[in-house]
């Protein structure tokens, strides 16, 4: 009975401790399961937090770094701007001390000093004219009166938004010489004078070179082909490397070198052809359908500013003399074409055309009127606005003249010295003048050269023939009115042909039929 007792003991002690052993274990192990999870969890939160700390840190290094980098470009922007600040103050007292000592006065106010360099510029402008020195001080005096705070003034505004500009402006500004040619090309503009130009130092030699005749280059008159693909030859120069090579009017020029005109447009074709002396360039050229090569080399070339042929209409010869502008050359070449035609060709009569012609040098019309007119004939009226400046009539001064019959070829694009050719030549009454209305150019452009080799040319006067009104926006009319032929009304001279060219015709026939 205890045996059984002591067994039944044992067993429920073991059924006690499995039980016990049960509950730890299921609470040991879901202890840890849900402790192995929370721990799993922390340690990747601490992680995280790790991970945010080092983007926090490299976040504020490189923010460390931006605002050291930008520290050092706005102590570097402060030191040039300081430096370029104390240039300008360096520069403003040079300047000013200079102007100080020239105006011989160490208190000199800036209306003083304003003076000064107003009196220098119109001494420099009157000093071929023999202007005396009081009406230059009237001039002077004049000036001040009406224009010296205005001006003042507006330096002043340019000087501060020149300031600005340098100080805020995201772009850059612009340069001594840029800021000068925009001021002057402005000022012209709000002048309204349509004819005055502003040039370049550079600008005005290649149009000094032009007013004398001279080019350099291959030699040709061109112009833009009606699809823009092309360079069209109008004239290739007598002597010129285009003339020796062959090139003819209405030759077309595709390409220079291995660049298209078409790609690359007519004006930069145009550059590429010009160049230094004494280097070559390569044409692609086609005539008709026939293309070829030729390649030039550039050199210095005298310009056909006279173009002459003869005629023969009913038995009777005649001259035909065309005048391309007025330049230095054009009165000696006149002349040349005259006397080769009289002496060797026999005409009796001339025809002068100065259609397309611009005009260019009124010293060069007045030679040209002068070997044409007899000697005391009035070539031309002045009308200056300056009180002090040249208001006369010209008069012609050589004992040569041309006395046979003579006839004007005129047409729209006649203009300014050219109008004046035909107009004076109508008014003397020794030409009968064909073709169109002129352009109606009758005011003079005066040149001053600068003290950089930059040059102004601008409106001074209006001139006329001697007996009638000024044609400034009104033109010539001719005596015998006539355009081309049908479709071929605004064709360039170069490229008329002559049995289109109905005012040409009607000269030569009027030229014929006269006694």
């Amino acid at each position: 009975m205890f045996k059984k007792q002591v067994s039944v003991g044992r067993a429920l002690l073991c059924v006690l401790l499995c039980v016990v052993f049960t509950a730890v274990t299921t609470y040991q192990f879901v202890y840890y399961t849900v402790f192995s999870s929370y721990r799993q969890e922390l340690a990747d939160k601490t992680a995280s937090m790790q991970a945010n700390e080092d983007a926090m840190t490299r976040l504020r290094n490189e923010l460390a770094e931006t605002i050291a980098a930008k520290d050092a470009l706005l102590a570097q922007r402060e030191a040039e701007l300081t430096a370029a600040l104390t240039a300008a103050e360096d520069k403003v007292r040079t300047l000013t001390n200079r102007i100080v000592q020239l105006a011989g006065k160490a208190d000199a106010t800036p209306e003083e000093c304003l003076r000064f360099l107003v009196g220098k510029s119109l001494a420099q402008k009157h000093s071929a004219t023999g202007v005396s020195k009081e009406h230059l001080n009237e001039e002077i005096d004049a000036y001040m009166d009406s224009f010296a705070d205005d001006y003042l003034a507006i330096v002043e505004r340019l000087l501060f938004v020149d300031y600005l500009y340098r100080l805020h402006y995201v772009g850059d500004a612009p340069t001594a010489g840029e800021m000068q040619e925009a001021i002057l090309e402005g000022y012209i503009a709000a002048a309204g004078d349509v004819y005055a130009k502003y040039y370049t130092p550079e600008e005005y030699e290649k149009y000094r070179n032009q007013l004398n005749s001279t080019v350099y280059g291959v030699g040709i008159v061109s112009t833009r082909s009606p699809d823009g693909d092309a360079i069209v030859v109008l004239h290739a120069h007598s002597s010129s490397p285009a003339a020796r090579a062959g090139l003819e009017t209405g030759d077309l020029i595709t390409a220079v070198g291995s660049l298209s005109v078409a790609e690359i447009g007519y004006d930069a074709a145009l550059a590429l052809i010009g160049g230094e002396q004494g280097t070559s360039v390569t044409l692609s050229v086609r005539r008709g359908n026939h293309p070829f090569f030729v390649t030039l080399t550039r050199e210095k070339v005298a310009s056909d500013v006279v173009i002459y042929r003869s005629y023969e209409e009913n038995g009777k010869r005649i001259g035909y003399i065309r005048i391309v502008n007025f330049t230095a050359a054009t009165a000696a070449r006149l002349e040349q074409a005259y006397t080769d035609l009289r002496d060797n060709h026999g005409v009796e009569a001339l025809v002068f055309d100065v259609r397309d012609n611009t005009g260019g040098l009124l010293s060069s019309i007045i030679e040209v009127l002068d070997f044409i007119l007899p000697k005391g004939t009035p070539l031309v009226r002045y009308d200056f606005k300056n009180p002090y400046a040249q208001k006369e009539t010209e008069y012609a001064k050589s004992a040569h003249c041309i006395t046979m019959p003579m006839y004007v070829l005129q047409n729209g694009n006649t203009a300014s010295a050219a109008e004046l050719f035909a107009a004076t030549l109508s008014d003397s009454g020794v030409a009968t003048l064909v073709g169109e209305t002129t352009y109606g150019k009758g005011q003079l452009q005066t040149g001053y050269r600068m003290n950089d080799g930059s040059y102004i040319a601008v409106s001074v006067a209006h001139y006329s023939a001697p007996e009638s009104e000024n044609y400034d926006g009104v033109g010539i009319t001719p005596d015998l009115p006539c355009t081309p032929a049908a479709g071929y009304e605004n064709t360039l001279i170069y490229l008329l042909p002559e049995e289109k060219d109905i005012p040409l015709q009607t000269a030569l026939a009027a030229a014929a039929g006269e006694n």
